[in-house]
């Protein structure tokens, strides 16, 4: 039984569990999904990977859930699948959720997974609910640099479309963050956040991100610049 083996062990598992059920294939199958497409699943399915999620440890795989979640759910394609009430439920869900599990007391210590997983309970809910400026003060109180930028970016990107004005200005304040950290290899993985968030409502700073992706110096990554160059490609 699951319950018997080690704690990463368990993770793994159900993040496989997890994949099946948001992409309807098996997480052993080679070809990766397109980027913020799930297999629609149903109410009661949603449900159960909600109770999935109330299993694991790591972070950033109740995160990665929540994420993936909330993109299906706001999906032209198939937010009309789910009723108003349903989708209430499901955000009350996730929130209970976040409560419970985040910050995770394995793994980061701060804030920053609860605080971008309350920006994707405010996008199912249209941001009703939620003050998104309340997030973006603790967001700059996240003590890691770069975590501060990864937060502000999920939640300029959870702003609804009537708010364009109000994303673009904490995508350009997350720019200027970018191009003081020290690291290149941060300054690479958060401009590529940057353009996987951005491209389906800022396809204008989407593309800013990648061409200043691939202008910083990277010679001194070898392995991971190039693998980063590839996904920006």
């Amino acid at each position: 039984e699951l319950a018997s083996l080690p704690p990463l062990i368990q993770d793994i598992a159900y993040h496989g569990h997890l994949d099946t059920i948001l992409y309807g294939k098996s997480n052993l199958d080679p070809c990766d999904p397109p980027p913020k497409w799930i297999n629609e699943p149903s109410y009661e399915e949603i449900v159960d990977i909600l109770e999935i999620l109330g299993l694991i440890e790591r972070d950033a795989i109740i995160y990665m859930g929540i994420e993936r979640l909330a993109s299906g759910l706001t999906n032209k394609h198939s937010r009309h699948k789910y009723s108003e009430q349903q989708k209430a439920e499901i955000a009350r869900k996730i929130d209970s959720l976040i409560d419970r599990k985040l910050p995770s007391s394995k793994y980061i210590r701060h804030d920053g997974f609860k605080i971008i997983g309350k920006a994707q309970v405010a996008r199912i809910r249209g941001t009703k609910g939620h003050n998104l400026e309340d997030l973006v003060s603790a967001a700059r109180n996240i003590p890691n640099k770069a975590d501060v930028v990864y937060a502000l970016i999920v939640i300029a990107c959870a702003l609804p479309h009537k708010e364009s004005p109000r994303r673009k200005d904490l995508l350009d304040e997350c720019i200027r963050l970018i191009e003081s950290l020290p690291s290149d290899v941060d300054k690479i993985d958060l401009l590529e956040l940057i353009a996987y968030e951005c491209w389906d409502v800022d396809s204008s700073t989407s593309k800013k991100a990648i061409t200043l992706a691939m202008k910083v110096p990277t010679q001194r990554y070898d392995g991971k610049s190039a693998e980063q160059n590839r996904r920006l490609i």
